[in-house]
């Protein structure tokens, strides 16, 4: 994407991307297959939606002129100012949604908690290509900031988030069915998850299952996706308290979200604060804490006074995506912002004694965004 150098009344080269329109979901399904979709705002106003191409490239060419890397403008492809503040985003099919939030009350400047779910398809009649909502589809139970993990039966599990009091009658989860728009209670779940609003979670494919963890009761069970029955984790001593003797156990409740598993048995959270990459080997029953090689050359961490400005995803086998805000002005002039979109590869040489764990940045492909954007969510499409 060709980029311009424009000049200031000062005299000071300003650099000023040539913006295009973010593709919508169906047209980077149709040009790319895959693609990364996310959501970003900068007040409790209004979301603003993305979807980017699931090839990373390599770095984009400098500006002989001006000698520094540019990156590509984007403008965003949905804006919606009716989706509730702290909602969460999510992605089933080809379908997006957000759930829950606080929104406004009409008759006073408090929030209030939202059973909302509002969903975005670009591909069905009347409601393409718009984000839409009714009552006929809410959540049982209002809460902001749920957990949400899909499952590889199409449905999604809605966990905890900050509710008015934590059900007693199996609703702190729910199961929805985006076939139906339907949420069904969670009775089945484990009585150690339901205690806290905070879990973690990961998509556990090779063997159908999803594991979910609580970092305040240090609990961690398994649910088979095909019977939803749960199960004590099998290495929830390991998981959750490190492996016994091992100088690389760590505390589990710096733990925060989904992790992105990789080579089938590696689950992966970023931990922002500390440029670390917090890994779990389920083969090898061990926790592994490295920085992520190369990471800093990309761009500026500021982890002392940021921690929502980072999303992380898989990619495929050995690969996983880190989107994250650079935290360096794009150009003094300007209000823009730069999102770096990170491939990242995870290795281990699990022969060795210890075994060695990397993750190194292979490429990654640079964006401009107009505003001072913060609290990014991603998923996979």
């Amino acid at each position: 994407m060709a980029n311009v150098g424009k000049r200031t009344r000062s005299g000071r080269a300003k650099l000023e991307p040539k913006w295009c329109e973010s593709l919508t979901p169906d047209q980077a399904r149709q040009q790319h297959g895959r693609s990364i979709c996310f959501r970003v705002a900068q007040t409790p106003r209004e979301f603003e939606f993305y979807c980017i191409p699931f090839d990373f490239g390599n770095k984009q060419p400098k500006n002989p002129d001006v000698g520094e890397e540019l990156p590509t403008g984007i403008l965003p492809f949905q804006i919606n100012g009716n989706i509730p503040w702290l909602s969460t985003f999510a992605v089933a099919g080809s379908s997006l949604f957000c759930f829950g939030g606080k929104e406004m009350l009409a008759s006073s400047s408090r929030r209030s908690l939202s059973s909302a779910i509002y969903r975005y398809d670009d591909t069905t009649g009347d409601i393409r290509g718009r984000w839409y909502t009714h009552s006929g589809f809410n959540m049982i139970v209002a809460r902001y900031g749920p957990q949400i993990i899909a499952m590889q039966c199409g449905k999604l599990l809605v966990m905890g988030g900050g509710m008015k009091k934590i059900p007693k009658d199996g609703q702190w989860a729910e199961v929805f069915d985006p076939y139906l728009n339907f949420c069904s209670p969670e009775s089945c779940l484990p009585i150690e998850l339901q205690c806290s609003p905070l879990v973690v979670t990961a998509a556990l494919r090779s063997s159908n299952q999803i594991l979910v963890a609580s970092t305040e009761s240090n609990a961690a069970f398994v649910c088979d996706v095909t019977t939803l029955v749960w199960d004590k984790f099998v290495q929830s001593d390991e998981f959750v308290f490190g492996k016994a003797g091992s100088s690389n156990s760590m505390p589990f409740s710096y733990l925060k979200g989904e992790a992105a598993v990789v080579r089938g048995t590696i689950l992966c959270w970023f931990n922002f604060r500390g440029n670390l990459l917090r890994a779990y080997d389920m083969k090898l029953k061990m926790w592994f804490e490295k920085p992520i090689i190369g990471l800093k050359k990309v761009g500026k961490l500021r982890p002392d006074i940021y921690d929502n400005d980072f999303s992380l995803l898989p990619l495929d086998y050995d690969h996983i995506c880190l989107l994250w805000f650079d935290h360096s002005p794009y150009a003094p002039e300007t209000s823009y912002r730069v999102l770096h979109c990170i491939k990242v590869l995870v290795s281990i040489e699990d022969a060795r004694k210890p075994p060695i764990f990397k993750a190194s940045v292979i490429s990654f492909r640079s964006y401009v965004l107009k505003q001072q954007f913060g609290n990014i969510q991603a998923v996979v499409l």
